[in-house]
């Protein structure tokens, strides 16, 4: 997915922008896929499982193991996108030094993107597992079409900033088509409760890591490591008192 996307974008940057833009782009594109890459090892092992389940017509089951793996990604994301929105200047930093931090407001925008790339997926090992591989191609095409005309529009008068928003919002359109597509053929549940409750506390761990930055140290990589320490530290304590986790999830994955 995020191929398809990266291509319109960085072409459409060279067409429009600078060759310096589309270096910041590309700094910030790759920081923020690495955001899902759990979920999309996730998607690797869901495949076979609803492959199998699909063929025994154990569909319940699917509709279980979906809702629970859309959980979990929520769940995994919601901290990793906070780390990431709440500290990209440290993370461009150490990655590719101080020279690309022009790149930082972007990378916040992709990274809320690939949260609805990474639940999007989920929904095509889904559609793979049961037999409707058509019907992820036409949410790819969705996606193409999307981020182009979105890109057209955006990039020329807002540059790496455009394109990232693009991008965002052309994946979130994909993940709504998708679902509505894939609820035609199983039933599936959003977990719009637990969803709510680990956006809440990813916020939440965002404006502590935020408020304690000044208090670390200033090498950057000790900052960025202690600060997303304590930041997920306290992720865990909120998510355990809000009770966004059952011990049946466990049990379930």
């Amino acid at each position: 997915m995020s191929i398809s996307t990266g291509y319109a974008d960085t072409l459409l940057l060279t067409l429009f922008r600078t060759l310096e833009e589309v270096g910041y782009y590309q700094v910030a594109a790759p920081i923020a896929d690495a955001a899902g890459l759990f979920v999309g090892a996730m998607s690797i092992v869901a495949f076979p499982m609803v492959s199998e389940l699909w063929a025994r017509k154990e569909k319940d089951a699917i509709s279980g193991g979906v809702h629970i793996m859309m959980k979990a990604a929520i769940l995994i994301l919601a901290p990793v996108a906070a780390i990431i929105i709440s500290s990209p200047d440290l993370i461009i930093s150490i990655l590719f030094t101080d020279k690309y931090l022009a790149g930082v407001a972007a990378l916040q925008v992709l990274t809320l993107g690939v949260v609805f790339q990474s639940l999007t997926i989920i929904l095509f090992s889904l559609l793979k597992g049961i037999g409707m591989p058509m019907l992820a191609t036409k949410s790819v095409a969705v996606l193409a079409v999307t981020d182009f005309v979105a890109n057209l529009i955006l990039i020329p008068p807002f540059g790496i900033m455009g394109a990232a928003f693009a991008t965002a919002t052309a994946f979130t359109i994909t993940f709504f088509v998708t679902l509505v597509m894939a609820r035609r053929h199983i039933r599936i549940t959003f977990p719009y409760i637990p969803a709510a409750k680990a956006i809440f506390s990813g916020f939440l761990i965002a404006l502590f890591i935020t408020g304690i930055r000044p208090f670390a140290p200033d090498d950057n990589l000790l900052k960025l490591i202690i600060t997303s320490s304590m930041g997920l530290v306290l992720y865990t304590f909120l998510i355990s008192v809000l009770g966004a986790v059952k011990r049946n999830d466990i049990r379930v994955l």
